[in-house]
């Protein structure tokens, strides 16, 4: 699954990320400009929610000054790092024991590898300073936004 965002005024403007990059990127947004993201009620949802041509251009400012200035960096860095604390999920899928019941027979379990758990949802949530460069060209030209 993904999120789509439409270009309002450009219908050219398009901009795909996955799921798993969404989330983070626009937590980046939301730490960096908070006051223009707080008019995004449901950023993290593809309902349609979004922002006018002429805070879209704001919002693709203040990526820009903060990844020049290193803290769009620092942003990823310390969620990776936090990330990386985290402790391991106990396997659900085959109740810690490695092995699950197929109807060919029992195997190893493809979620935990065989391990018995496995990393949390949370750790495959991740972007790169490349993925916001591509959504500030997005914001300078889409003409305000829609997440659907």
């Amino acid at each position: 699954m993904g999120m789509d965002v439409y270009g309002k005024k450009n219908p050219e403007a398009y901009f795909r990320a996955s799921v798993w990059t969404w989330h983070p990127l626009w937590d980046v947004c939301c730490l960096v400009s908070p006051e223009l993201t707080d008019q995004v009620t449901h950023g993290h949802s593809n309902v349609g929610d979004g922002l006018n041509e002429a805070d879209s251009i704001r919002l693709a400012n203040r990526l820009l000054t903060a990844l020049a200035s290193g803290d769009v960096a620092r942003i990823i860095e310390t969620e990776l790092r936090r990330q990386s604390q985290l402790v391991d999920d106990d396997c659900t899928y085959c109740q810690k024991t490695g092995r699950r019941q197929w109807p060919e027979g029992e195997r190893e379990c493809n979620v935990c590898q065989g391990r018995g758990h496995h990393r949390p949802d949370d750790t495959h949530h991740h972007t790169t300073t490349e993925e916001v460069r591509r959504f500030i060209v997005f914001l300078d030209t889409c003409g305000g936004f829609e997440i659907r």
